[in-house]
């Protein structure tokens, strides 16, 4: 299973990590969830950080990624926010194959929907 996790504050994004597999038994480039994550995943941080730009550190290892912003940006939260949308648009396509929570630290709790940022 795919975990995505955002992590907003004051409601503001400013972190995320994606870990797993959609379907472990798919060989590498077969499964076309893990794809559309992956392909999903690269085009919202490229744009944050090579076309805004914004600095952010990022971590890339097989079958997980890791971004947090260094820096506050507008662009960046609508990014963000349209990124959130579309993984939370695919758990609901296919919900044995991924999950996404949003962690609001503000409240110390999980966010429902994207209202409560």
């Amino acid at each position: 299973m795919i975990r995505a996790l955002f992590t907003c504050k004051n409601g503001r994004f400013f972190a995320f990590s994606i870990r797993g597999h959609a379907s472990p038994e798919a060989k590498y480039g077969e499964d076309i969830l893990c794809a559309a994550v992956s392909s999903a995943v690269y085009l919202a941080v490229n744009t944050i950080t090579e076309n805004i730009p914004v600095k952010a550190r990022v971590s890339e290892k097989s079958g997980s990624f890791d971004f947090t912003l260094k820096e506050e940006n507008s662009t960046v939260q609508i990014i963000l926010q349209g990124f959130s949308q579309h993984l939370l648009c695919l758990s609901q396509q296919y919900p044995e194959k991924i999950q996404v929570r949003i962690f609001n630290l503000s409240h110390n709790s999980e966010v429902r929907n994207h209202a409560e940022y």
